[in-house]
């Protein structure tokens, strides 16, 4: 096997580094590989063929594509968390650990992996996996048409990527190029940049002043109902959304937190901010330590998903989760504050925006 070259990658953030996979740490790479593709594959492959691909077969595997000259890397959170191979310009076997999705690293991953080519990136996805499809098409990637069948009933679809392209916009762009819905948008953004501009850890709650959320107003296809959460802090039918926990990417942040709290798979109606806001938080108890009174700076993101598929909620944020009609969420929030200024803004945009068309497919 040949030896990894000497090479460690400190992402903006500085919470995570990516490694090369050498000997030392082959395993623990494997196991990721592993349990991912376990995870990925479990409902359209056969148990018995699922349980073949377990830590050390994979580690063979890897093994194979290092000593064929692939360069394999980790990338680390504390533990390791995630893996992704390039050769050439080829990336492959990006894999993050199932209970550490959907929380930016394999976006972090795929950047870096992008750096690494030094012609256009291109991939190769099953077609049955729209989370990897929206990751990758988020990141700029097109389909080529190309095709490969690898039985007759899986196929995988061909991504490629122009070079020089590869980054979602940062939430500073994003920020200014929003045109605001009205005063109160107009006004919330101002503070927003402001706060960007003078407190450079505003998207750590550690900054207990203000810091950065993400929410979702997730509506069904039709864009006449939407999923609300019933939340225990707040005693109230709200939104889905939390902390950017330093994340930038706060459309990611928004997708991750509306399937831990609902457990339904939602996309991006549009990758555009859907609206700002600026949300003040009383002082309360959390895990029996007191949390000072601050501001949320906070973006919506304008989400759909199926209204038939399975919702749940997360008992230790909410007790229920139900569909809505646009008037009846208004009228079943118990905040007059939110109802007003907030959810019958999101309502008015949707209806003006997208009016009686729905917000697609």
């Amino acid at each position: 096997m040949k030896k990894a070259p000497p090479f460690l990658f400190f992402p903006e953030r500085g919470k995570t580094m990516i490694v090369p996979v050498d000997e030392i740490n082959i395993l623990e790479a494997a196991a990721i590989h592993s349990a991912s593709w376990q995870d990925s594959h479990c409902s359209f492959c056969s148990p018995e063929f699922v349980a073949l691909h377990t830590p050390q077969r994979q580690r063979e595997y890897l093994r194979g594509k290092i000593d064929n000259g692939s360069a394999v890397y980790m990338l680390v959170k504390d533990r390791p968390v995630g893996i992704v191979s390039v050769t050439g310009s080829l990336i492959e076997d990006l894999y993050i650990l199932p209970d550490m999705q959907n929380r930016g690293y394999g976006t972090e991953l795929l950047q870096f992996a992008i750096s690494l080519c030094p012609d256009a990136p291109t991939l190769w996805i099953l077609e049955n996996n729209v989370n990897a499809a929206r990751l990758y098409r988020r990141m700029g990637f097109k389909e080529t048409g190309k095709v490969n069948a690898i039985t007759n009933k899986l196929t995988e679809i061909e991504f490629s990527l122009e070079k020089g392209e590869g980054k979602p916009m940062k939430i500073e762009d994003a920020l200014r190029a929003y045109r605001p819905w009205n005063e109160q948008e107009e006004r919330d953004k101002a503070v927003m940049l402001r706060v960007l501009s003078a407190m450079p850890d505003c998207f750590d709650r550690a900054n207990e002043i203000a810091h950065f959320s993400a929410s979702s107003w997730i509506v069904n296809r039709e864009g006449n109902k939407v999923l609300m959460a019933y939340h225990n802090l707040y005693k109230a039918w709200a939104w889905t959304g939390g902390h950017a926990d330093g994340d930038r990417d706060l459309l990611a942040v928004a997708l991750r937190e509306a399937r831990e709290e609902t457990g339904i798979d939602a996309e991006p109606v549009t990758e555009d901010i859907f609206s700002l806001e600026i949300l003040t938080v009383d002082g309360h108890e959390k895990r029996g330590r007191y949390v000072p009174s601050h501001l949320h700076l906070n973006v919506t993101y304008l989400l759909r998903a199926d209204e038939n598929a399975p919702i749940r909620p997360k008992t230790d944020e909410n007790t229920a989760v139900r569909w809505f009609t646009l008037e009846d969420a208004l009228k079943n929030c118990a905040e007059p504050w939110m109802v007003r200024r907030v959810y019958g803004k999101l309502n008015e945009k949707l209806r003006a925006v997208y009016g009686a068309s729905g917000v697609g497919q």
